[in-house]
């Protein structure tokens, strides 16, 4: 399908990057978890606000995410 938008309605194009694939995706997400980046660990960040809940969120449907390994 073709869509005719103007240039004054784009505000920003993105272009995905290609990424590695990883060896190991389950120790990957661990360590992550563990240690985010750019963030405290989602344990420290509970003990820090004193939380008695959490909510986490995830992606849907049309992003392939790998669940069976989260």
């Amino acid at each position: 399908i073709r869509l005719p938008i103007e240039d004054k309605n784009i505000i920003k194009i993105l272009n995905l990057e290609k990424q590695e694939v990883l060896s190991n995706p389950e120790n990957k997400l661990r360590e992550l978890l563990k240690n985010p980046i750019g963030c405290p660990s989602l344990r420290e960040l509970i003990f820090q606000k004193k939380a008695s809940k959490i909510l986490i969120i995830v992606n849907d449907i049309t992003r392939p995410t790998p669940y069976e390994i989260i």
